[in-house]
């Protein structure tokens, strides 16, 4: 199972699918752009002299140029469209999924059981929500025995015996709490502008839905797999303009 080993990657190398486009668009007002990727509004951050925007692509999406649609907040302005390209990426196609035998793909229908979302722009890079080795089989393919197909992973893993505490990876909203049959919490994070964070293998949880938290703030205790196993696992996903998108990637989008 590999580790994740990216180093100081160039954003160009993140525009595959899983992965994250990034492009700079000059800022000439003080309003925010309005900028499509489809039907959805990618993350616009707001620096000095441009409008940061990040796009994420998902799994499924083919190689390719794709346009994007920006109409700057300037009374007169009309819509232009920008190109992106999306590289090819090759996965490698998994045997197994390590000693816990699970597929790491997960569905949800909605991200949000609150009536608002947050609007405040989020703050990158993302911190790690346990520190430890990261098992990152994002995007590899694995037989799933109930479609009878190969399909996409879309989350990373932690899995450790020891105690330990998971924290918020940037300030967001709480925006759903989910819980399994047998107690144990995925917490739903809101970081802003469409950027979400799941993460999934909680306990002991210290946030309730509607709550704001800060950056590295404590948010739950990593709950055993099993009654009688000291096995913890905690699962992170990362939602980018309604697309999953590799956390690592995140880790590493700084200014």
């Amino acid at each position: 199972m590999a580790l994740f080993t990216y180093g100081q990657n160039s954003r160009a190398e993140t525009n595959f699918p899983g992965g994250v486009v990034e492009f700079r668009l000059a800022k000439i007002s003080a309003e925010l752009p309005e900028v499509r990727y489809g039907l959805r509004e990618p993350v616009v951050i707001e620096e000095k002299s441009h409008w940061r925007i990040l796009i994420g692509i998902s799994l499924d999406t083919l190689p390719g140029n794709y346009l994007i649609y920006v109409k700057r907040s300037l009374e007169g302005s009309t819509g232009e469209h920008k190109g992106i390209d999306v590289e090819q990426y090759h996965y490698p196609l998994l045997e197994n999924n390590g000693p816990l035998g699970e597929l790491l793909r997960r569905e949800h229908k909605s991200v949000s059981d609150i009536d608002f979302s947050n609007t405040q722009q989020p703050s990158l890079p993302l911190l790690m929500p346990v520190k430890g080795d990261w098992s990152d089989t994002f995007g590899h393919r694995r037989f799933d025995p109930d479609s009878n197909m190969l399909v996409a992973q879309n989350a990373i893993s932690l899995t450790t015996t020891e105690l330990a505490m998971a924290v918020a990876p940037q300030n967001a909203i709480v925006s759903k709490i989910e819980f399994s049959d047998s107690g144990v919490a995925a917490i739903f994070l809101d970081h802003g502008r469409g950027l979400y964070s799941i993460l999934e293998g909680l306990e002991d949880l210290t946030v309730e839905i509607g709550n704001g938290v800060v950056a590295g703030a404590v948010i739950g205790r990593l709950a055993r797999i099993k009654p009688d196993s000291e096995i913890k696992r905690l699962v992170w996903q990362t939602q980018l303009n309604g697309s999953y998108v590799n956390p690592l990637i995140l880790t590493q989008l700084t200014p």
